[in-house]
């Protein structure tokens, strides 16, 4: 017990050096926190009270358009995850090429995030809601393909074992054997997704790819921070109420 309280003082130490000497060398300083401070609570006066303007009107349908890149994104995520995962998991991909292929694809669209990947679809193929629907749906299929692989991977073999002892095809397999086990955990992860995409389509109008981000860019580009304030406060009660829906489906539906 000694020797494991020490080596893990040890790497306890060793982490805080290795923070240490990155706040350092990016330039960190608890002085720039003190200077920003009156800054920050300067803003936060001058966006009170929120005003939603003439505008009014068009951040509703703004916002709608979000929520509908959000959800796309997540369709397309979902419909090539289903393919990958199954192909990266180890116990029923059809060979190990497309198990190294598989995970190799995920792994890639893991590293890209949807901020780049939406500047890249956006040079392809100009501004819009289409970019934010690429950008999120490759970047969540990333995530979601290797949770889905690493679900199936985790499976009891049994029922899978039984179906095959009794001449079932592949496609009978998954249905029967392979999705009920994985079925509950990844409805929940669906839903979460859809959470955090929805939430990401709306960052993702600040780069010019639809959606309400673009007017919340817009206002503060302008310094009209009331007008800001408003379309933050329609976010977040839309995040919340979605947030709600999904508590509320997963009860349902799991």
């Amino acid at each position: 017990m000694g020797f494991l309280r020490k080596k893990g003082l040890t790497g306890f130490i060793l982490l805080g050096l290795v923070l240490l000497w990155g706040a350092i060398d990016i330039g960190l300083h608890p002085m720039i926190f003190a200077e920003g401070i009156p800054h920050t609570f300067r803003l936060f006066l001058e966006m009170f009270p929120p005003d939603f303007g003439d505008e009014w009107t068009r951040y509703p349908f703004l916002m709608v358009e979000t929520i509908q890149i959000g959800l796309a994104g997540t369709f397309g995520a979902i419909i090539l995850s289903i393919f990958l995962g199954m192909m990266a998991a180890r116990n029923i991909t059809p060979c190990g090429i497309l198990y190294i292929l598989s995970r190799f694809i995920l792994d890639f669209f893991r590293t890209m995030s949807d901020v780049m990947l939406a500047l890249i679809f956006i040079i392809a193929v100009g501004f819009g809601p289409l970019p934010a629907v690429l950008a999120i749906s490759l970047s969540s299929a990333g995530f979601l393909g290797k949770s889905y692989a690493d679900a199936i991977e985790a499976i009891d073999p049994g029922p899978v074992e039984a179906l095959r002892s009794t001449g079932a095809n592949r496609l009978q397999i998954v249905l029967f054997g392979i999705l009920p086990q994985v079925w509950p955990a990844s409805v929940a992860l669906n839903l979460f997704i859809a959470d955090r995409n929805i939430r990401m389509a709306a960052v993702l109008g600040i780069v010019g790819a639809g959606g309400i981000g673009g007017a919340l860019m817009m206002n503060l580009r302008l310094f009209r921070y009331p007008e800001a304030a408003a379309i933050i406060l329609i976010i977040f009660a839309t995040i919340w109420l979605l947030g709600w829906l999904s508590t509320y489906l997963r009860k349902k539906i799991i």
